[in-house]
């Protein structure tokens, strides 16, 4: 009989005496905490804010997680066209207010812009100091599923299906 088996007989077991049995209880119970995996310490709170009332907490805590999940998934590129844009550069002969044309972004003397055709195609085209840099379109099925690419002199666009276009300086 194993040296544990003699400690379960001796505890659970038809006593010799109450003091044994005690005795063989308190060693199983050694054996079984040298045995467990030591519990994980308690989570360390931050220090909470004086100023900041508990509900108000809780919504600055849902607030990042939302800001965090957000920043995390990339937005539709063409969500471009969902809003108004105030304050960028004009495309070159566009009328005022004209809908179907965004600002994507600028690098260096490049200001790049992003358009719907009347046709529904998507498109994306360059300017430098006012002249045409090119352009590339294609159907808006096919943006959904690889975006667009434009290269131009020293410039290179790529743009959706997701996120904000990326523009790279080709000359270095």
């Amino acid at each position: 009989m194993s040296e544990l088996e003699e400690l379960r007989r001796r505890a659970y077991g038809r006593p010799v005496s109450a003091a044994d049995a005690a005795q063989a209880q308190a060693a199983l119970q050694l054996l079984a905490d040298r045995v467990r995996m030591p519990e994980p310490p308690p989570p360390v709170e931050a220090p909470a804010v004086a100023s900041v009332p508990a509900r108000g907490k809780l919504l600055l805590a849902a607030a990042a997680a939302l800001a965090t999940g957000i920043a995390l998934a990339p937005t539709p590129s063409l969500d471009v066209f969902a809003a108004d844009q105030q304050g960028v550069p004009a495309w070159p002969g566009a009328p005022a207010g004209d809908d179907g044309i965004r600002w994507l972004g600028s690098l260096g003397e490049w200001d790049v812009f992003g358009l719907i055709t009347a046709g529904g195609n998507i498109c994306v085209t360059a300017f430098a100091d006012g002249a045409s840099g090119g352009g590339s379109c294609t159907s808006r099925a096919a943006f959904a599923v690889n975006g667009l690419e434009l290269g131009a002199d020293t410039l290179t666009v790529q743009w959706g299906p997701k996120g904000e276009a990326r523009l790279d300086d080709t000359r270095r």
